[in-house]
């Protein structure tokens, strides 16, 4: 298959997985837009360190958001390195965000500081840390061009979210999320090689 093929196939494969996308981005700016009808109340629904009251976070957090401004810059990094994690199809987008999101909350709910995390910022750190580690153990082309266009474009901004002495941001998050998508990369390859190869 040329490189030619190879990209169009993966523009058209963004393409049919972006109205799916764009579906979860609406749920959260519903959610955003209920919250600030209730004044933020919804966000007692983020992640509470050690706290059973905190528990349903790890599942909620990614849909609650802390202001406007936080909610839009999460909707545009979640499209973009969403979407990369879609050139697999939906259903591996699904497991994905899946594992990232149960490990990464995981993390903070045992380990971060008490405060109540919301935001999908972990998320989308995992899924760009997720891209990089899948591009190291499957150098395939539009994986590596993926890795190189998340690092390019996305790389600086993500990884300045997780230095120390950020008011009102949840470093840990951001953290744990890196953590969950290469947990998720390194342990997903065999899955993924064991049904390809059965």
């Amino acid at each position: 298959m040329s490189i030619i093929s190879q990209l169009l196939g993966a523009i058209d494969q963004i393409k049919a997985n972006t109205p799916e996308i764009l579906n979860l981005i609406a749920i959260a700016w519903m959610v955003q837009a209920a919250n600030m009808l209730m004044n933020y109340r919804l966000n007692i629904f983020g992640i509470i360190p050690r706290h059973v009251i905190g528990l349903p976070g790890i599942v909620l957090s990614p849909f609650l958001h802390g202001n406007l401004t936080h909610i839009f810059m999460n909707s545009l990094f979640f499209f973009a390195m969403g979407a990369m994690v879609s050139l697999h199809g939906m259903s591996t987008f699904y497991v994905i965000s899946i594992s990232i999101t149960l490990i990464s909350g995981g993390l903070v709910w045992s380990f971060a500081r008490l405060a109540c995390h919301v935001g999908a910022s972990g998320l989308i750190m995992g899924y760009w840390s997720y891209v990089m580690v899948y591009a190291y153990y499957n150098p395939q082309l539009i994986d590596l061009i993926a890795a190189i266009l998340g690092m390019y474009y996305f790389g600086a901004d993500l990884l300045s979210s997780v230095a120390p002495g950020k008011k009102n941001v949840s470093v840990e998050g951001h953290l744990a999320g890196l953590a969950a998508g290469v947990i998720t990369a390194t342990f997903y390859q065999p899955i993924c090689q064991v049904i390809s190869t059965g």
